[in-house]
């Protein structure tokens, strides 16, 4: 599972922190990597989901722009607003791949580079890509 965890900060009493669940990651991974595409989404993308087998997971976004909005935290966390990752149309042609780093640009784009499709290949010798993912190309509706 992914969780967000809200620290709420009142003026007078004591400091609350509570755990809110995220869906559609679908299943867990590691070795992945996350970076903001601009001040209101965050890309998710590779990362293994077995050490014995390639990685099947591609991309996922989040909104973290209605967590700025106090009338949405507050139904997110009285339960009342279910928080979730979304998958781009285009995730079924990103390179599947984990162990990559990846950095956001000057234009909100992600630069992508290096990975590999199984955990085992970590620690061989091999060819690197480089990949640049930009929003518009994740969802062509924005």
């Amino acid at each position: 599972d992914v969780c967000l965890v809200v620290i709420t900060i009142p003026a007078k009493g004591k400091k609350r922190i509570k755990t809110v669940r995220v869906g559609g990651l679908g299943t867990g991974v590691y070795m992945h990597q996350a970076s903001l595409t601009d001040s209101n989404h965050v890309l998710v993308t590779g990362g293994f989901t077995s050490y014995g087998a390639p990685t099947t997971f591609t991309m996922r976004q989040f909104d973290i722009g209605q967590l700025q909005d106090k009338a949405t935290m507050d139904a997110i966390l009285a339960g009342q607003k279910k928080l979730t990752l979304t998958e781009p149309a285009s995730a079924k042609a990103v390179v599947k791949r984990g162990g990559h780093g990846g950095v956001r640009l000057k234009n909100d784009c992600v630069l992508m580079f290096g990975g590999v499709a199984e955990p085992a290949d970590l620690f061989k010798p091999h060819k690197a890509a480089i990949d640049i993912y930009c929003p518009k190309h994740l969802d062509p509706t924005q």
